[in-house]
């Protein structure tokens, strides 16, 4: 009996191996998985962000007098806010959660020009410092890579399944593939694939 389980477990991870290796079968397969490779990393590093910043935010609180004014401060605490109620089902808190990045990138940029508007900035600042968000940025910018090059090998697996005269008759796409793909800076790239009429 258990050697017939661990057939039957050796056949479902070998049938689980194949489907990951096929390229996928039409362009609405494609987009389905480019999108959950950017959903997946997306929802990962909002939460490594959210933990990193409830840190800072924590640690803020235990350090400042009570009615202490941080423009920083009160931007971390709607970011997370943001983040812990986000349901990704619903554009309004999309749009909600990407005016909330924004604001919190303007408040960095403040940040990194040292234009502090109080004291306890200062003090935030420092705190992010402390807990690596360098380290944090180093990271998520890691994971884009990643992901970046899973979804460089679902399109080439793809546009491997196309013949030649399909390709040359989709020399834009293919070109913008392999712009795509040769691209280095991992923020270009995914512009490139932002840009990408496979997606479209």
């Amino acid at each position: 009996m258990a050697n017939r389980i661990a057939w039957a477990f050796i056949f479902a991870l070998a049938a689980l191996q194949s489907s990951f290796a096929a390229p996928p079968a039409n362009r609405w397969q494609l987009q389905f998985e480019v999108t959950n490779e950017l959903f997946q990393m997306i929802t990962e590093a909002l939460e490594e962000l959210r933990n990193v910043f409830q840190l800072v935010i924590d640690e803020a609180e235990l350090i400042l007098p009570p009615n202490t004014k941080s423009l920083i401060l009160t931007e971390l605490k709607e970011l997370v806010a943001a983040v812990d109620s986000l349901n990704f089902d619903d554009s309004l808190e999309l749009s909600n959660l990407e005016e909330a990045l924004e604001e919190m990138q303007s408040v960095m940029e403040i940040a990194d020009s040292r234009e502090f508007e109080s004291e306890a900035d200062e003090v935030v600042l420092q705190l992010f410092i402390q807990h690596g968000v360098d380290d944090l940025e180093k990271i998520l910018e890691l994971n884009l890579e990643t992901t970046l090059k899973a979804i460089e090998m679902k399109v080439q697996n793809y546009l491997s399944t196309w013949s030649d005269s399909r390709l040359a008759r989709n020399s834009d796409l293919v070109k913008q593939f392999k712009d795509f793909k040769n691209e280095e800076d991992v923020y270009e790239k995914l512009d490139k694939l932002s840009n990408f009429d496979l997606f479209n």
